[in-house]
């Protein structure tokens, strides 16, 4: 009795388990998550941050004793940081609008008014400024998981992928410019009683109109190798972490790691 009870028990158990797997063939899971990481300059690691945004379908079931299963998918991220302070140099080529005020007298007459005349100037040059420099990283990569459930509502994997990284970069707070400025020389218009002379408005800004050097879009290998766990509570909604190598962009001089996120996931 007891042995036929125990054998009961086992085959129960092991259905409850199969029943209970998270992760299995057909499933399609959506994913969004928070990034943090770290940009490689050589000598410091500087800290970044982001966003993901990830796709999985499930292939695959069965495996394991039925605990295991294998998804592919699709990731797309972005780890926005990793500020320092540079040099750059930059051109500028633009248009702005000059105003003189002049104090015209009335054919035949005794009294005057204020006569404004606009012209367009054109200002061009080179320049350089010390200033921040931020980099931007959006990685797409096609991914393949192995899941294991360890325990009920849990999901637990292993994914690698590999794809590309598009670098790009924004510059700010120029200070030390050489052979730049802005210059608001605004006047408004004067009356006939306080006119003393010409009075000429103006402003321009070099900066608001430079092509910085350095700013152009280039593309670099990614890869992918994380441990991830879901955990659901409910059918469809599960929290989400992910540690490791969630992206990789590898370049000789600044390599880029995403090292773990967290956020929300959603199961159709």
């Amino acid at each position: 009795m007891k042995k036929q009870l125990f054998t009961v028990l086992v085959i129960l158990l092991s259905c409850v388990m199969m029943n209970a797997q998270e992760f299995k063939k057909g499933d399609k899971v959506a994913s969004v998550e928070g990034n943090l990481g770290f940009f490689d300059r050589g000598e410091k690691l500087k800290l970044g941050y982001g966003g993901k945004l990830a796709f999985e379908y499930g292939v695959a079931d069965g495996l394991f004793g039925g605990k295991g299963a294998i998804g592919i998918g699709l990731v797309a991220s972005d780890l926005y940081g990793g500020k320092y302070e540079g040099a750059n140099t930059c051109t500028y080529n633009y248009t702005y609008v000059t105003t003189t005020y002049a104090k015209m007298s009335m054919s035949g007459s005794s009294r005057s008014y204020i006569d404004s005349k606009t012209q367009t100037k054109n200002r061009e040059g080179k320049g350089a400024a010390k200033c921040d420099v931020n980099s931007n990283d959006a990685t797409l990569m096609a991914t393949v998981s192995l899941h294991y459930q360890l325990i009920d509502k849990l999901d637990t994997y292993f994914m690698v992928g590999g794809g590309a990284t598009v670098r790009s970069h924004s510059f700010g707070n120029y200070h030390d410019a050489v052979n730049m400025e802005k210059v608001d020389h605004y006047r408004k218009s004067p009356t006939v009683g306080n006119y003393d002379g010409p009075v000429v408005s103006y402003y321009y800004d070099d900066f608001a109109h430079a092509k910085w050097e350095g700013a152009e879009t280039k593309v670099y290998p990614a890869i992918c190798a994380s441990l991830g766990a879901r955990y659901y509570f409910n059918d469809n909604w599960a929290a989400t972490v992910e540690v490791g190598l969630n992206t990789l962009t590898i370049k000789k001089e600044i390599n880029t790691y995403t090292l773990c996120s967290l956020g929300a996931s959603y199961k159709f």
